[in-house]
């Protein structure tokens, strides 16, 4: 079960009431109705009451259906939370929330973002061969040695003294050694 995570943007009536916001913000697995989006509303610095207003949002998924979703209202709050139906299509979405009501017309918020739907089931398909942490770092070596002729310095490997001394002069510490003292130091000839 997702925690609530709540997103409100204030908004000066005097000053325009549509805001745009939040390019890219990500929405995802398992996180039916957790996703809070909303406004605060103001007018000249007072907040103005959205008891008596309407509070609707229209959510455009990724693949083009639009969702409707009837919102809430308390104090100078207006809000809704995402349904289930919204997390169910990978891809960019847009969002955009009204409030109208006595004294407020059509206070809108319109957000742009990302649905990903990627859990821990999907991430890898079971018959894939994950490879082994070694096999990670021995790819890495390959590249950073292609790339700098350098040797990742790693205790649990049995390095020459050709690749030690190349490792240690790598490491580029000023002030603390000289090459050669930290050689003596580790016993390398």
């Amino acid at each position: 079960m997702a925690l609530y995570k709540d997103d409100f943007v204030d908004i000066e009536l005097s000053a325009g009431n549509i805001h745009r916001s939040y390019p890219n913000k990500a929405i995802g697995f398992g996180d039916n109705m957790a996703d809070r989006f909303g406004v605060r509303l103001y007018r000249d610095g007072e907040p103005v009451s959205t008891e008596s207003a309407n509070c609707q949002a229209i959510f455009m998924a990724p693949d083009g259906t639009r969702i409707l979703i009837q919102g809430n209202t308390y104090v100078n709050y207006a809000w809704v939370n995402l349904p289930q139906a919204c997390y169910n299509v990978n891809g960019r979405f847009t969002l955009a929330i009204k409030v109208i009501g006595e004294g407020i017309t059509g206070t809108m918020r319109i957000l742009d973002g990302v649905v990903s739907n990627t859990g821990v089931e999907g991430a890898v398909a079971p018959t894939q061969t994950v490879p082994t942490y070694q096999e990670v770092l021995a790819v890495y070596d390959q590249m950073v040695a292609a790339k700098e002729g350098s040797v990742r310095f790693d205790i649990t490997q049995n390095l020459t003294t050709a690749q030690k001394t190349k490792a240690l002069e790598n490491v580029g510490i000023e002030g603390v050694a000289t090459v050669a003292e930290t050689k003596s130091y580790l016993g390398i000839a």
